[in-house]
């Protein structure tokens, strides 16, 4: 069976909404951001039917406690992360989950960046860009509709959001029922 893998990923964060993006605070905060969830969805290629689920919680290192704006943005707390794998621990578990997907699918181009940077940082081989499809792209793709916030493809296919927003695995299992009720619309118009 050929599959994707949707996936969502948390990470350490602060509240930067006013400030300007190019302060050296915010450059070095985004520079110094780690995972912390990898939340993920293995689909059947065909259906868009979720098969299979992975969700782990990732120790940072850098920022080992967390912003009271994160825990309030993703209501992960420290005590969540605190003895969870690191990342060269966590991500060679969601690959080996994973099982050599023919794609991997986030919503937006954070997530990949984000995998990227933590996988440099652990010296860890990122899987292919070329196995990386933006979600919010396919959306388009799919709908004719600019993939904007989740939470709005949500709303446009009068989805109930199930889990907790802001929490890798429950954004990555909505993804995959927008990208499902997307690409079924995108087939009744043909």
């Amino acid at each position: 069976m050929s599959t994707l893998v949707i996936f969502d990923l948390e990470a350490t964060c602060w509240d930067t909404k006013d400030k300007d993006e190019n302060d050296p605070e915010v450059l070095k905060q985004r520079q110094e951001m780690e995972i912390i969830e990898i939340g993920a969805v293995k689909i059947d290629k065909k259906t868009y039917e979720i098969i299979d689920t992975f969700q782990t919680f990732v120790q940072p290192v850098l920022n080992p406690l967390l912003t009271q704006y994160c825990t309030n943005l993703t209501s992960i707390k420290s005590s969540d992360v605190n003895n969870a794998d690191l990342f060269k621990e966590a991500y060679p578990k969601f690959i080996q989950w994973a099982n050599n997907p023919s794609h991997f699918i986030g919503w937006g181009q954070y997530d990949y960046n984000q995998i990227k940077q933590d996988c440099e940082r652990w010296s860890l081989h990122p899987f292919s860009p070329g196995k990386y499809l933006n979600g919010k792209i396919l959306y388009k793709k799919y709908t004719g509709h600019k993939g904007r916030g989740l939470r709005k493809a949500v709303r446009k296919f009068n989805l109930q959001f199930e889990g907790t927003p802001h929490r890798a695995i429950s954004d990555a299992t909505m993804t995959a029922k927008v990208l499902k009720c997307a690409k079924e619309e995108c087939y009744k118009k043909k």
